[in-house]
């Protein structure tokens, strides 16, 4: 059943009350709408109280209230499918689950940490033997045998971070012209083989690396040598905000769309290679999945894939640069690629 309130503003809107997103919460900002899904899934909690479930609302009132300025002319793609589901009259418990199930979206113990991810969250399951790695290393790189050699492992980030997502893309599609695996896992020479040959004839590191407009340009390329109908969006930290961005790879996410990244500054994580001192900084990076505080979206963490591992860093420290914000990264701005196969609506 669907009930009827007036709000502050006195326009009549339609609520909710199974679920309590309301028509044209679509229409805020993308991480306003991805507040707006937590806290529906949080009020749709069984064990709520009448009197929480008044918290919860008022709480999501305030967000909109708060941001009656702050809209997007885009939607998240669940956003989509919420607005359809409300425009078909009701919301129930079980449609709102099957939309957040087929998002991959859950959410943890707390109810306002909300998750969402690659379907693999290890990106490429890579094995050599005993040993079993999440993603590719630079470190494997023999691009150029006997001549550049310690060249590519040293610059050759941004061409793992193309291989990982091709790779990607590769695997949960069955291409197996581009690269096979064996129960869902690759063999290290495999993936070698096709990270070479990125990194020699696609995304070719310069003396600081790989910058944004050679990956960007690269991967177009390779998507295209592939037959792939897939475009890329690249975005600047000086072009968006922060809240963007995150908003930005949250569907990408949804979509299982891997998300390449460079990690520029982050002063606050000063993550090390494992057994090495190379830090994780000017460094290009693979996202696979996403942890939304709903409350405090700044303690929203990502995961993502560098070294053959699988790091955890803070979004805002990263998409900031970390907490000194007055050093610039040596190739620019904060960049995040976005393979859009599945475009925002």
């Amino acid at each position: 059943m669907n009930f009827y309130q007036y709000c502050e503003s006195n326009h009549l809107n339609r609520v909710d009350w199974l679920g309590y997103w309301a028509q044209g919460d679509g229409e805020y900002s993308l991480v306003v709408q991805l507040q707006l899904i937590g806290l529906t899934h949080y009020y749709d909690n069984p064990g709520n109280t009448g009197h929480t479930k008044a918290s919860i609302a008022q709480l999501a009132q305030n967000i909109r209230n708060n941001n009656s300025q702050n809209t997007n002319n885009a939607k998240l793609a669940i956003s989509v499918e919420l607005d359809n589901a409300m425009n078909k009259g009701t919301l129930s418990n079980a449609k709102l689950q099957e939309i957040l199930n087929k998002y991959g979206v859950t959410f943890s113990s707390s109810k306002l940490i909300m998750n969402t991810s690659l379907k693999n969250t290890n990106l490429v399951n890579i094995v050599s033997g005993n040993n079993q790695y999440a993603g590719g290393d630079q470190a494997w790189l023999t691009a150029e045998v006997n001549t550049r050699t310690e060249y590519f492992q040293s610059k050759g980030c941004g061409a793992i971070a193309a291989t990982n997502i091709l790779a990607y893309y590769a695997l949960k599609n069955d291409l197996n012209n581009i690269l096979s695996g064996v129960d869902g896992k690759v063999a290290q020479w495999k993936y070698l083989n096709l990270a070479n040959m990125i990194a020699k004839d696609y995304v070719y590191p310069g003396p600081h690396g790989v910058t944004d407009g050679v990956f960007d340009s690269g991967i177009q390329r390779l998507f295209k040598a592939y037959g792939l109908n897939i475009s890329t969006t690249v975005y600047k930290n000086k072009n968006i905000t922060t809240q963007d961005a995150l908003g930005y790879l949250a569907n990408a996410l949804m979509l299982d769309d891997p998300v390449a990244l460079v990690n520029y500054k982050n002063d606050g994580v000063m993550l090390k290679r494992p057994g090495d001192d190379q830090r994780m900084e000017y460094h290009w990076v693979t996202a696979t999945e996403l942890q939304i505080n709903i409350l405090d979206i700044t303690q929203s963490n990502m995961k993502v894939s560098s070294w053959g591992n699988i790091f955890n860093l803070n979004f805002y420290d990263s998409w900031n640069r970390g907490t000194n914000n007055s050093v610039p990264g040596i190739l620019g701005d904060t960049v995040m690629v976005v393979p859009n196969d599945g475009k925002l609506r």
